[in-house]
């Protein structure tokens, strides 16, 4: 149990560091490949709890707790409610591996990713703010605004973390755009020739 404690302690240590780098706060001319290849499994594990709301944290409350066989149950109650193995197939089978390791468990690398994947995605939207504020480039870390998935920039107008989240941004701004052209068209119907003649009426005065 101490030993597991201890991986703990370094993950989230890991974690801290990392996020730090990510957001521009340390700087390293010469960066490893073993520290790249970490940089990239934090946020592989991070999204793996993919989507852009909060997901929920086990336990509930910060209560203290021993991994007893009811935790355990508990715990493999709430993974079937929330996180659906036909849906989220590559967090359960990493849990699952946790559960056979001698230096994890799964409660515990799931609380490791839901606490990275919080880190992570405070640091960018915090970092985004502060960059946009004082007129500065975007910082490395971004979430996909099709997705939600965390992702690190190839370049300074890249918005969506693959060319299909891309593409799927482009279709449902699009889908969007027609919805409200339509209820624009509806609501202009239901007023009546009147109020619609006054609104183009408007409009022409406003071009001059």
């Amino acid at each position: 149990m101490a030993a597991k404690k201890k991986s703990g302690i370094r993950f989230k240590a890991r974690t801290k560091n990392t996020v730090l780098r990510f957001i521009g706060v340390l700087r390293s001319s010469a960066v490893n490949a073993d520290r790249e290849q970490r940089e990239k499994e934090l946020l592989w594990k991070a999204n793996l709890i993919p989507g852009r709301s909060d997901p929920p944290d086990f336990p509930p409350t910060q209560r203290q707790f021993e991994e007893t066989a009811t935790e355990k149950a508990k715990f493999q109650r709430f993974l079937d409610m929330h996180f659906p193995r036909r849906r989220f197939e590559a967090l359960r089978v990493v849990l699952d591996e946790a559960s056979r390791s001698k230096v994890t468990t799964p409660i515990t690398l799931y609380r490791a990713i839901f606490e990275s994947r919080q880190m992570l995605r405070s640091a960018s939207r915090t970092m985004n703010f502060i960059c946009e504020q004082a007129g500065l480039r975007r910082p490395p870390l971004q979430i996909c605004e099709a997705c939600g998935k965390l992702f690190v920039l190839g370049r300074q107008d890249q918005q969506t973390c693959s060319d299909r989240c891309s593409a799927r941004r482009r279709v449902a701004r699009a889908r969007a755009t027609k919805n409200l052209q339509e209820d624009i068209q509806k609501s202009m119907a239901a007023a009546g020739p009147a109020a619609v003649a006054r609104a183009l009426s408007t409009r022409r005065r406003k071009k001059r």
